[in-house]
């Protein structure tokens, strides 16, 4: 499973190659409202590791 951890520069830098997100299954993230209508399942720490 390849997930994509939410830090603000990976994010940003990544944000411009939409190539990588095709490889991505998730995105975890504290704040999930960044991410609202995003294609890829965004899950919280918490839910993640439930």
């Amino acid at each position: 499973m390849k997930v994509l951890l939410d830090t603000n520069i990976l994010v940003d830098f990544l944000a411009k190659r939409p190539v990588f997100f095709n490889s991505v299954d998730c995105i975890i993230t504290r704040n999930k409202k960044d991410f609202f209508g995003s294609k890829i399942p965004v899950y919280t720490p918490d839910e993640f590791l439930a």
